[in-house]
């Protein structure tokens, strides 16, 4: 495998909540999720978890939803000290980690005094009912986020018994298909930084092997026009590089300047995941979904419109416990004709 983290794609987003039963129907709403498994862990089935490098009892409820492409992860600490307790107490609820990497328990060992050597050690583990193993890794001031790794022990681990949930979540269909937009799939991921863009962008390169980048100056009346910031006019910077390895993506956001969601989050909670983009639609869609998205309580906040293409984002902060949602609108062929930027923006066909 070499000294690189393989990275697949979104498994699924990791979101830290303190009641994950507030949140399941709206994102059964949002996104069409309509089945999520239930499992509360805790020293009986991870009695080798560790957190910081030293061992500790605690317990936490995962909660798994997903739809094609699109899955997420509610994690609600429970007992005991975990680092989604830490996140809590630093950031308040919201997106906490990426999972893009599965692999075997000795691919990881292999990479992880290299990962060491790179300055990223694991913030968390455990061993699932001998199962399988995962792995946080502490990588927010290299990557922007904390990053999962999961080990399985066994071929099939997925069938397992000892991992079936204690609880299964049924939202019934025409509830589910009530969603504020369609989403296709985790198309990025969105991480924001202060002024660390170029640095961390070399480390994509360095540890998860991203060789292609979309870079953009976004500069209102230079490179952007109308944009706005709660529906008023907005004079606003922020500079983006976007990559992509295999089907994961990832844009990191670096603020300028001017009122954004990016301001206001380096405000109020420091640097982290920001926003996901899930959907890609034309103009008029895109009207019927944003009026859709503001009767549900969920008003389009930011937007702005470059030569080749239209971005919003709906605000579904209190929906969605704290994350943003992106909506992307070509405004000509020209935008994603060449077959690069179309496999950049995009990735392999769903």
């Amino acid at each position: 495998m070499g000294n690189l983290l393989p990275v697949e794609r979104h498994h699924h987003i990791g979101v830290v909540v303190s009641d994950y039963r507030r949140y399941i129907e709206q994102f059964s709403r949002f996104f069409g999720i309509e089945r999520w498994e239930v499992r509360r862990q805790d020293s009986s089935r991870m009695p080798d978890a560790t957190l910081h490098g030293k061992p500790v009892k605690h317990s936490f409820i995962s909660v798994l939803g997903a739809r094609g492409k699109i899955a997420f992860e509610l994690c609600q600490p429970v007992s005991g000290d975990s680092v989604y307790g830490e996140f809590l107490e630093t950031h308040g609820e919201g997106m906490h980690h990426l999972f893009p990497t599965i692999c075997s328990p000795a691919e990881f060992r292999q990479l992880r005094p290299w990962l060491e050597s790179e300055g990223i050690t694991v913030s968390q583990s455990a061993t699932v009912t001998d199962t399988l193993e995962y792995y946080y890794l502490d990588s927010t001031s290299y990557l922007g986020t904390t990053y999962e790794v999961l080990c399985p022990l066994r071929p099939d681990w997925q069938s397992d018994p000892r991992l079936k949930p204690d609880e299964v979540i049924t939202i019934d269909s025409k509830v589910a298909g009530a969603a504020g937009c369609p989403s296709e799939k985790i198309y990025h991921a969105c991480v924001l930084t202060r002024n660390k863009r170029l640095s961390m962008r070399d480390n994509y390169q360095r540890l998860l092997g991203f060789e292609q980048w979309f870079d953009f100056d976004n500069q209102t009346g230079v490179s952007s026009q109308d944009t706005h910031y709660f529906g008023k006019s907005a004079d606003t910077r922020f500079r983006l590089s976007l990559g992509r390895k295999n089907d994961f993506g990832i844009e990191i956001v670096e603020q300028i300047y001017g009122p954004t969601i990016y301001q206001d989050m380096l405000d109020k909670q420091g640097e982290g995941l920001n926003h996901i983009m899930t959907t890609l639609c034309g103009p008029e869609e895109l009207g019927l979904i944003t009026k859709r998205l503001e009767a549900e309580g969920m008003p389009i906040i930011q937007d702005g419109q470059g030569s080749d293409v239209y971005y919003c984002y709906a605000d579904t902060r209190e929906k969605l416990a704290g994350l943003y949602v992106e909506l992307l609108c070509p405004l000509s062929e020209r935008f994603m004709s060449d077959p690069a930027m179309h496999e950049l923006m995009v990735g392999p066909d769903l």
